[in-house]
């Protein structure tokens, strides 16, 4: 599911703003105070629901008094579609509208086109923000790459800092060259208990040629 545009009726500090999103990439840029997470908020509550009385620091009432709600405008796999969502229970009232020919589906299909993604999911993956560049502009070169494709995954630097973190419990564990981490240890002591046993099998083997030769002299004399 692709956003086209975006209408909002009224959402926090946003009032009669629309939006259009039809590039590939569209960079949401203003200082402290402008409404980039408004209106990044305002994204998630048409995919996913206004936020309840139980949670109304989440809320974004029109401080104007206009309706609460809006419109996003998206292209799916069975088409163009509407979704308008408006003040209401449970998370507000959702209508779907096909784009060419006015037709009402079911809000089911919103479900669909989400599929799996939860609206946490959606914060992580589809979004990132200055905080996240500023820690890219720190990175080395090889460092970076990681990082971009962090980004791209996961909206964050959650992916490359778990990556930097399981190398790091790696570490703690084994290192090739390394006498301190714990595998380190256990492999050496394997060793030594590996030459111990291949140092008995040799002592026993002579020991079982020596008690041969015994018997065989025992046997010859008795004989004799």
């Amino acid at each position: 599911m692709k956003i086209i545009s975006v209408q909002i009726y009224g959402f926090g500090k946003w009032s009669d703003a629309s939006f259009e999103l039809n590039q590939n990439l569209k960079i949401i840029y203003g200082n402290n105070e402008a409404g980039k997470t408004t209106l990044r908020a305002f994204i998630a509550s048409i995919l996913f629901g206004f936020a309840t009385k139980r949670t109304p620091f989440e809320q974004y009432c029109p401080k104007d008094g206009s309706k609460y709600g809006g419109a996003l405008k998206v292209e799916t796999t069975d088409g163009r579609f509407i979704i308008e969502r408006i003040e209401g229970d449970h998370g507000g009232k959702v209508k779907i509208t096909e784009e060419q020919t006015g037709q009402i589906w079911p809000e089911s299909f919103l479900e669909k086109w989400l599929g799996p993604v939860t609206i946490e999911l959606f914060r992580e993956v589809y979004f990132f923000d200055q905080d996240s560049l500023q820690q890219i502009g720190l990175l080395e070169p090889e460092e970076l790459e990681k990082s971009l494709l962090s980004v791209g995954i996961s909206g964050s630097q959650r992916v490359f800092e778990m990556q930097k973190r399981f190398q790091k419990k790696a570490d703690e564990v084994y290192k090739p060259t390394g006498r301190v981490p714990v595998l380190n240890k256990l492999l050496k002591l394997y060793n030594q208990k590996k030459q111990a046993i291949a140092e008995m099998r040799s002592k026993t083997s002579i020991f079982n040629e020596i008690s041969q030769d015994i018997q065989e002299k025992l046997e010859s004399k008795k004989k004799s």
